[in-house]
């Protein structure tokens, strides 16, 4: 279906403007661009219009704003496609609601680094002194978590991938009741400030410090310290499903376009907020006037610059990550800060030029776009800026032996490793294949500014395991910890390498495998069960060795594609206590039906009886089948 663009031109804020009327939607006329901008809004629409429409028409994107900052004006707004795609309701940049996900995370830092200014909360002191309601254990003997070490996703917190969102509002449970939940089932995972990991857990701790530290709701802060001096009309947290304004997102697939449920997070502080995309403008507009929009100012310079600055990296040739912003370079040199996001369908990017005072804020409702549309953007209204400082990177000389060491599977932990979401690993498939070849390396995968498929690219060394993109500014960090190999830098995050036996769909086929085996059990115990009736003239009862087989047979059948597919489509939701207590307890019944089994053919095995043998190994595949799911946390009883 060809999607039109509505259009909302803008330069400059709208009494700055005249409307005009115009084909499919409104336009504003351009007005003059600020004194000593090297842009102007006509060479954006120029540079831009193209992109856009030809990346929603063919990324099957029902709807996409943009929207550019530069000094302290707006300089460009549109909005292309549509919020509703039944209705054909256009997404206007100025009047859509729509959800910027993990972008929220910046925010977020900023409201926290205000109470550091005002010295309410510290960076550098442990965060249990700031909470009341629970406390975040320690790992092992470590040094406790600080707000520093949230902020830079290096607190060493597990993932969270259970009870992390509600159905309803009214099922939404608070910050307090989910940190308690958490704490209690998934303590830290490895030392803080030593690993970068991407954790939306740590951000939804910051929010909660927010409120712990200024005495009210982390809405109601916002609000008052953020929203309201920056003119943000439209900002909220927890904004309904049917709020004014509020577009639909949608997954494309050979049906067309199917709606997602809407979702309410249960951790705010990490993605919950909803805006238009035009009332996104002045946060880009403060953060590149050290902090100051019209009159007012939300925080001084020098914090300003400590968010932007260079606050954590894995390895010193690496970009890393200041507070609540990645750092990154452009094509042509320039640096800057950004932040992408992802909810329900809508993927939004802001990227920041500090060196022009320039911002793009870019969003879509469609998951499938993922953000080829977001960088084919971004390059190309950058593209229209000078050329910054190019240092070349010294490129050394490697043999392809030396790059041995390297190759491998190296996949994404994005899993808990702890509580329900453990058996979530199960699933994983994002990763890469790395091969080493002519004295570089091939990184085949998934890449997140890619065309959504498998992309090969080649990285040459630039020094010991460092290596950077041909032709672009990715690069990647190989390294040991604790004898397994590592890759950090793709995705702004780390990966393991993983064994062909850790691979998650060697681990689902094992799943599946066991789940065949049994449903086969099953059906070769009716039908020796059938003839055996049919051949007799009047029906026996069956033997307890016989009725313990139907029962563990039987048991593993029910139990494993009911939780597969409950459990995957509950488990952000959270379950029931009849799943986890029972459903989740029906293994342990058929352990203990295995057992049985072992004992009453003790006597046959000892003798060295087939059919003993044969019941025995029966006993034993059911006895690892319960040991395999208690291992991934899919029972009632954790290990982990």
């Amino acid at each position: 279906m060809a999607i039109l663009a509505a259009g909302l031109i803008t330069s400059g804020w709208t009494p700055q403007v005249d409307a005009v009327t115009g084909t499919g939607g409104s336009v504003t006329a351009l007005a003059a661009v600020p004194a000593g901008s090297t842009l102007t809004a006509d060479q954006i629409a120029q540079q831009v219009d193209t992109v856009m429409n030809q990346g929603i028409e063919q990324g099957h994107i029902p709807g996409a704003a943009l929207v550019v900052t530069q000094g302290d004006k707006v300089l460009y707004s549109k909005g292309y496609g549509y919020a509703d795609v039944e209705r054909q309701v256009p997404l206007d940049p100025a009047v859509t609601q729509i959800r910027v996900g993990s972008l929220t995370k910046s925010l977020t830092a900023t409201a926290a680094m205000q109470l550091v200014e005002q010295g309410k909360l510290d960076l550098k002191s442990d965060i249990n002194q700031s909470l009341t309601s629970f406390q975040i254990p320690l790992y092992e003997e470590a040094q406790p978590i600080t707000l520093h070490e949230l902020l830079t996703h290096t607190s060493g917190l597990d993932q969270s991938a259970y009870h992390t969102v509600a159905e309803t509002e009214q099922e939404r449970i608070s910050a307090d009741d989910f940190f308690r939940e958490y704490v209690d089932s998934q303590p830290p995972v490895r030392e803080p400030g030593v690993q970068f990991d991407y954790n939306n857990v740590g951000y939804g701790l910051v929010g909660k410090l927010i409120e712990e530290s200024a005495g009210e709701s982390l809405e109601a802060y916002m609000q008052e310290h953020l929203f309201r001096p920056l003119e943000m009309d439209s900002a909220a947290l927890s904004l309904a499903e049917d709020s004014p304004g509020m577009p639909i997102s949608y997954d494309y697939t050979e049906k067309g376009y199917q709606k997602i449920s809407y979702q309410y997070l249960n951790i705010q502080g990490s993605g919950d907020l909803s805006l238009t995309p035009l009332d996104f403008a002045p946060y880009m507009i403060a953060h590149l006037n050290e902090g100051r929009y019209k009159n007012q100012s939300i925080l001084s310079p020098s914090a300003i610059q400590q968010m932007h600055e260079l606050q954590f990296t894995a390895h010193p040739l690496l970009d890393g990550f200041g507070y609540g912003f990645f750092r990154g370079e452009l094509k042509n040199g320039l640096p800057m800060i950004y932040h992408t996001g992802e909810v329900e369908g809508f993927v939004s990017e802001m990227a920041l030029i500090p060196s022009e005072k320039l911002g793009i804020f870019i969003v879509v409702n469609t998951a499938n776009s993922d953000v080829p549309l977001h960088q084919q953007a971004i390059d190309a209204i950058t593209g229209l800026l000078p050329v910054g400082e190019q240092g070349s990177e010294p490129v050394i000389q490697q043999t392809a032996g030396a790059l041995e060491p390297y190759e491998g599977r190296y996949t994404y932990r994005i899993s808990s490793q702890q509580g329900w979401g453990r058996w979530l690993r199960l699933f994983e498939r994002a990763g890469f294949e790395v091969e080493a070849m002519d004295g570089q390396l091939k990184i085949s995968g998934n890449y997140p500014d890619g065309s959504g498929g498998v992309e090969e690219k080649l990285f040459l060394p630039l020094a010991e395991g460092v290596f950077q993109e041909q032709g672009g500014q990715r690069k990647v960090w190989f390294h040991s910890q604790d004898g397994e190999w590592q890759m950090t830098g793709i995705g702004e995050t780390t990966m393991d390498a993983t064994s062909f036996v850790e691979r998650p769909a060697v681990l689902l086929a094992v799943y599946a495998g066991l789940g065949l085996f049994w449903v086969i059990v099953l059906l070769a115990w009716l039908v020796r069960y059938v003839i055996r009736w049919v051949r007799s003239s009047t029906t026996t009862s069956r033997p307890p060795v016989s009725r313990l087989i139907l029962l563990i047979a039987s048991v593993f059948v029910i139990y494993l594609p009911v939780q597969l597919l409950y459990g995957l489509t509950r488990m952000i939701y959270g379950f029931s206590a009849s799943y986890r207590l029972g459903l989740c307890s029906l293994p342990l019944i058929a352990l203990a039906a295995a057992i049985a089994l072992l004992v009453l053919n003790g006597r046959g095995l000892a003798k060295g009886s087939l059919p003993a043998i044969g019941r025995s190994l029966l006993a034993l595949v059911a006895l690892i089948h319960t040991g395999y799911l208690l291992y991934w946390n899919m029972l009632s009883v954790h290990l982990f």
